[in-house]
């Protein structure tokens, strides 16, 4: 699912996100940012340590100009070290997770499905 992160209206980046922990209402994918993203300001870990800064940011998340419901998101950012940035969308309420990455095979494989 290909999603848009906001922070005070303003687009940080963006991902195609693959459910990573379906029970916990969690989706994963590599961080693309945009110019507006600084890793000192957005990301809550930058290159394995922690940064303040960056943690529990009220990003909104959209997926198609529409707002995802979610507990929240952060961003990893090793681009210095690994050349890597992602990020994680937290807490997607069922049914809509299922509904957003039922069809996805990680999310068959997790529940054992093919």
């Amino acid at each position: 699912m290909y999603v848009e992160i906001f922070l005070n209206e303003e687009l940080i980046g963006s991902s195609f996100l693959d459910a990573s922990d379906p029970p916990m209402g969690v989706a994963r994918g590599n961080f693309d940012p945009s110019p507006n993203y600084q890793p000192s300001a957005h990301a809550f870990e930058i290159d394995g340590g922690y940064n303040e800064n960056g943690a529990d940011l009220p990003f909104v998340v959209k997926a198609g100009g529409v707002f995802v419901e979610c507990a929240g998101a952060g961003i990893q950012d090793y681009s210095a070290s690994l050349g890597e940035r992602h990020v994680e969308v937290l807490g997607i309420p069922y049914p809509e997770y299922e509904v957003r990455f039922g069809a996805y095979e990680s999310y068959k494989a997790y529940w054992g499905r093919s």
